[in-house]
């Protein structure tokens, strides 16, 4: 079987987003504002401006932050995030009955973090306690916008590491780059009357400014202008976030973050060895599934305390995709137990190695509502009409009623197969080690496993998923 001409086959693709809706409690009648043309309550530190294509935009003249946070600081940040993540992860899988299931932990937390920006009293040390936020208030955005800036830095400040150069892409002439992008925005009804303090927060730590909409006349218009926005930034992966239905008259806010993550493997799989072989699924069938072979290369791998674990590198070093394999009929124990300190002390196990890896092709999409899970998760004054607390975003005393969380969208894609770049040495990964040779091994993903695409250099998840049955997501062959 001779190899294709074209080698960005391989696509693991985070076109994902967390939406974040924030509707008004208006009782019986709906709001009218006398302001029709307005933008809320505007103040010498933000002014409104209209993009290229006519959109009003209530825009803070604050310049995105650039002081960084300590490493420890950003450290603990991530392994909050992380906590969280496994969490979430647990529970949907649990509670949707997902066979193959995937989340972008970091898409979710950046989004939420926008969120509780706005949030007082109670509803604010709900949130904080769910997201597992380890860092103190007057240091959490910082150290947002300081994960956010190492995960995707401007091009100006990139490491190259993270931004792929000729000899770090295919040796094809179409070859993909290595391409990892997030990106915040944030949707707000006109004549809302906004604070100045939350809309600075947004644009200093998140480079957000504040599209203006109307939902309360056109919320089909809005939410068609933010799927749209959805689709241009995740490459028309995600076709639709929200829903026909999803707004409505009564929708004040949406936050929204979106990851999107194009890259080639550094070790391509030959295609000439994919073969199809048997996969026994989490409700123990067997089936054949096309799966991915490769044996020339050490990857960093590790066999500890029951659970195989490779790590599959993408062109640059600065992402990889770690797989965690269970031992036979110990899936659900092994998810159930996984833990950010477990999966750390995995991680910080791999060593670079020589031997096999057996992996299946997949494709597939995920999409969830995060409301009730989170609301069971230990927020649910957020999602309370009546009891909950966002004044930190809006002057409550000139508003239509009261802000609460509505609802809460997520949706991801990812597509695996065999093509990459090849190692190209000026610029593959070097995890160093005078070690003597460990024996090498063969790793069989023959059977449900978890996998997570993670930030390198600061350890961020930006990727958290399962596949349960190889079978009903193998793409064509």
């Amino acid at each position: 079987m001779s190899l294709p001409t074209r080698r960005s086959l391989l696509y693991a693709t985070g076109s994902l987003l967390a939406g974040t809706t924030l509707a008004g409690c208006l009782s019986d009648q709906q709001s009218h504002h006398n302001d029709t043309e307005g933008v809320g309550q505007q103040s010498d530190n933000n002014s409104k401006h209209n993009d290229q294509a006519g959109m009003n935009i209530l825009q803070s003249d604050s310049n995105v932050i650039d002081t960084a946070v300590d490493s420890s600081t950003r450290n603990r940040l991530v392994r909050g995030n992380t906590a969280f993540a496994l969490t979430l992860h647990k529970t949907l899988a649990e509670a949707n009955n997902q066979t193959n299931f995937l989340l972008s932990p970091h898409s979710i937390s950046v989004a939420l973090a926008m969120t509780y920006a706005g949030s007082n009293a109670k509803t604010r040390s709900q949130i904080r306690e769910t997201l597992q936020f380890r860092v103190d208030d007057d240091r959490l955005h910082h150290s947002f916008a300081t994960l956010s800036a190492a995960v995707d830095p401007p091009a100006s400040t990139a490491t190259p590491a993270q931004t792929p150069t000729p000899d770090t892409t295919s040796n094809d002439e179409e070859g993909t780059p290595f391409t990892l992008e997030t990106v915040n925005s944030v949707w707000g009804q006109r004549g809302f009357p906004w604070r100045d303090a939350y809309l600075d927060t947004l644009a200093k730590f998140y480079g957000a400014g504040l599209n203006v909409v109307d939902f309360e006349n056109d919320y089909e218009a809005a939410r068609t202008q933010i799927n749209d926005w959805v689709s241009e930034q995740t490459a028309g992966k995600i076709q639709e976030l929200f829903p026909r239905g999803s707004l409505h008259q009564y929708t004040r806010l949406v936050l929204t973050n979106a990851v999107y993550f194009h890259a080639n493997w550094k070790h391509a799989f030959a295609n000439d060895r994919t073969e199809n072989r048997p996969f026994t699924a989490l409700d123990g069938q067997t089936s054949t599934v096309p799966m991915m072979a490769q044996s020339a290369n050490k990857l960093p791998y590790a066999d500890e305390s029951g659970v195989q674990a490779v790590e599959l590198p993408y062109v640059g070093g600065a992402v990889g995709m770690v797989i965690l394999l269970p031992k036979a009929g110990q899936f659900r124990s092994f998810e159930r137990n996984l833990n950010a300190d477990r999966l750390q002390s995995i991680v910080d196990s791999l060593t670079p190695t020589g031997g096999t890896l057996w992996l299946p092709k997949f494709s597939f999409e995920t999409s969830v509502g995060l409301s009730e899970t989170l609301a069971s998760l230990g927020m649910a004054n957020a999602f309370d009409r009546s009891n909950a607390d966002f004044t930190g975003m809006y002057h409550a005393e000139t508003s239509d009623g009261n802000l609460f969380l509505d609802d809460i969208k997520h949706k991801t894609h990812i597509a695996v197969d065999e093509s990459g770049t090849e190692a190209a040495a000026a610029t593959g990964v070097s995890i160093g080690t005078t070690s003597a040779p460990v024996d090498p091994y063969e790793m069989t993903v023959d059977r449900p496993f978890l996998f997570c695409i993670r930030h390198r250099p600061t350890n961020a998840m930006l990727f958290v998923g399962r596949v349960g049955d190889a079978s009903s997501v193998a793409p064509d062959k």
